[in-house]
């Protein structure tokens, strides 16, 4: 039997999830039936997010939501601030979302709306492990099955290493080519040799 997470801790970052279990992270259109920003969705290896729009007044706004939703029994909003401030807190993790086209921000750089994730949770707390309160619980617990899978582990490992850029995906194509050509000629060359046409 496998490992078991008997809590909810905190959200790899992105970069991580796709290091560790070679999720893909996509942009999850409004016309899919998704009725906003909370609609996060884990189909096998995808992580499906809604586009986040990142202004001036993002920060101030999710702020507030979260105030409003302090003694309600089920806090959606403050269960995704939490989710993006963990997922989103460092440079890389902001490029590879914005990439995805899941966030788009006018902060100025990748390293302000970085630091605008990171803060965005300062002083907020949370019972993550009620799921009335969490409805993102359950998609930590699956992707925390996904990171603990060797397999995953690897191909997240090798595709972030060798081939993270289509430059490198090219090369690592034409490589796996010839090779496979080079192997396809030592196999018929003996056949050749030894059955010749006549």
């Amino acid at each position: 039997m496998g490992r078991t997470h008997p809590y909810t801790g905190r959200w790899r970052r992105a970069t991580e999830y796709c290091m560790h279990a070679n999720v893909q992270f996509r942009c999850r259109d409004f016309a899919d039936n998704v009725t906003c920003i909370l609609d996060v969705r884990l189909q096998g290896g995808t992580l499906d997010i809604p586009c986040l729009h990142v202004g001036s007044g993002t920060w101030t706004l999710l702020r507030n939501l979260m105030a409003l939703e302090e003694q309600m029994p089920k806090r959606p909003v403050t269960a995704y601030c939490i989710f993006m401030s963990q997922v989103a807190c460092t440079v890389e993790d902001v490029r590879l979302l914005v990439e995805a086209k899941i966030i788009q921000h006018w902060q100025g750089s990748d390293k302000i709306a970085a630091q605008g994730f990171a803060n965005l949770c300062n002083g907020v707390a949370m019972d993550v492990h009620d799921k009335n309160k969490n409805y993102l619980k359950p998609i930590w617990h699956n992707l925390e099955k996904l990171c603990d899978s060797k397999a995953r582990n690897f191909k997240g490992s090798f595709r972030q290493k060798y081939c993270s850029t289509t430059l490198q995906q090219v090369v690592f194509g034409v490589t796996a080519f010839l090779a496979l050509c080079q192997l396809l000629q030592s196999i018929y060359a003996p056949i050749a040799y030894h059955f010749p046409k006549h």
